[in-house]
């Protein structure tokens, strides 16, 4: 995948959290690439809840996919329990 392929699917990937996040969220996200493999984390922050997740891949695709859907499923755990009777 190009550089400018996933500067798009991160984007898009982000986005998709926020949209799903609780409304007053803001999102800090990071990036890097340390010897063989890349790191990254993706931290989401409201006045209810903070969502943080951390890896490390060799890809970077994988770990943007990795990131995204550990954040993912924090969210569908938190959107659960505000909704649970």
């Amino acid at each position: 995948m190009n550089c400018g392929a996933l500067e798009i699917q991160q984007r898009e990937k982000l986005n998709y959290l926020l949209d799903r996040a609780p409304s007053d969220s803001s999102l800090d996200f990071s990036f890097q690439k340390a010897k063989e493999t890349y790191e990254g984390f993706i931290q989401i922050t409201s006045s209810q809840r903070k969502f943080l997740a951390k890896a490390a891949q060799s890809d970077p695709a994988a770990l943007l996919a990795d990131l995204f859907e550990q954040i993912k499923g924090q969210i569908a755990v938190w959107n659960a329990q505000r909704f649970s009777v």
